[in-house]
């Protein structure tokens, strides 16, 4: 080669046999600039090189939009083997950029969100209690009923006065267990009323899930 060496120097240019039919040179590049960009290049054009769908994926994974999440979405199952790890990892920022706050407003919002969420699962771990409760009442007061049985069928003081004594420690647990349904109860209540006034503060509609469902349900479709 020229100037004593032994190789030619990379250069990418238009003396290259290649120049316009392979990668453009740095400088010369269609770089995406915005999030339509992103979606023509990895969604519609169908020719668009690895670095470009890179940086396509950058600008997603940054934008911080549910509309950009949902293009990573759409992307990820005709992604290359060659760059789906760098998709996974830009579809896993995009969904974090996109549930953070951008304002003092938004954070206060999510916050309440946030709230509700703990007071619904207060209210489903309450249900959950109550549901428990009646079933081991319901248990007692038949075991109750079974000895009321047996007393009436006792003949002898002794026989009588212990068994007594069996129905009276059942009866006590029997109280006992309507004491508890009943705090229970009102633990649910409470859990209730607390959903139902962030719902009202963060404007939402409690019926709207289930009319929604509903709708869905009676849909010939």
């Amino acid at each position: 080669m020229g100037d004593g060496l032994w190789y030619r120097i990379p250069h990418c240019g238009e003396s290259c046999p290649g120049f316009g039919l392979c990668c453009k040179p740095h400088g010369m590049r269609d770089r995406p600039e915005t999030v339509a960009d992103a979606r023509r290049m990895l969604l519609e054009d169908d020719a668009s090189p690895l670095w470009q769908q890179r940086e396509a994926l950058l600008i997603l994974a940054h934008d911080g939009s549910a509309e950009a999440v949902r293009i990573l979405e759409a992307f990820m199952p005709r992604a290359h083997t060659r760059i789906v790890g760098f998709a996974e990892c830009a579809l896993d920022e995009g969904r974090m950029w996109a549930d953070a706050p951008r304002t003092s407003e938004e954070a206060r919002v999510k916050m309440k969100h946030e709230v509700l969420e703990e007071w619904d699962l207060h209210a489903i771990d309450a249900f959950g209690k109550i549901e428990e409760t009646e079933a081991e009442l319901e248990r007692l007061e038949y075991a109750v009923e079974i000895a009321l049985r047996l007393l009436a069928k006792m003949s002898g003081d002794a026989s009588r006065e212990a068994c007594q004594t069996r129905l009276d420690a059942l009866q006590a647990l029997v109280n006992q267990m309507e004491e508890r349904l009943e705090a229970e109860r009102q633990e649910m209540d409470w859990c209730d009323a607390m959903v139902s006034e962030i719902q009202s503060d963060l404007g939402i509609d409690p019926m709207a899930g289930i009319c929604s469902e509903g709708d869905a349900q009676d849909s010939p479709f």
